[in-house]
């Protein structure tokens, strides 16, 4: 048995861009974040707000996939889909309102790129739900990137006989 360690792969750099984008845009210059951005907890039914003004849980959903080409190695068309939900103690307010963050981050996220994928496409914005004045909001997403998989084995000679 090797002592070699296994190097961690990041899975989804796609979950890390997309955080860093919503990030900036709720960030004003010189200032801490407006809300707290954070991965969709483990077990939601324990999740508890803590900043003061709200949060947006990024959540991976699924993906979707194109047709193979398989040349020297396998290509795919990838779409992956993301869910945000906004958890907020008011809902209307310029910086504590859930509605109005709603608004940035769908006007903000639409169009721009997080990576190496295709620009942002907002699938739709929905309430989610209120209980005892914690205000849920969604947005879903998605955007397209590309899957290269591992080289083909190609033996020339038996292949072209």
């Amino acid at each position: 048995m090797s002592n070699t360690a296994i190097a961690p792969v990041k899975a989804m750099p796609e979950f890390d861009g997309l955080k860093a984008l919503i990030l900036a845009l709720i960030t004003p210059p010189q200032q801490q974040p407006m809300w707290a951005v954070e991965e969709f907890p483990d077990r939601p039914d324990q999740y508890r707000l803590s900043h003061p003004n709200g949060a947006i849980l990024i959540q991976y959903g699924h993906s979707t996939y194109g047709q193979s080409e398989v040349m020297d190695v396998s290509v795919q068309q990838r779409t992956e889909f993301f869910m945000l939900t906004l958890v907020a103690k008011q809902q209307h307010g310029e910086v504590h309102g859930i509605v109005n963050m709603v608004q940035r981050l769908v006007r903000g996220l639409a169009g721009k790129c997080c990576g190496d994928c295709e620009p942002i496409v907002i699938r739709k914005d929905y309430f989610v739900n209120e209980t005892a004045g914690i205000w849920q909001h969604g947005i879903d997403l998605s955007m397209v990137t590309t899957l290269v998989g591992a080289p083909v084995e190609f033996d020339f000679d038996k292949d072209y006989q």
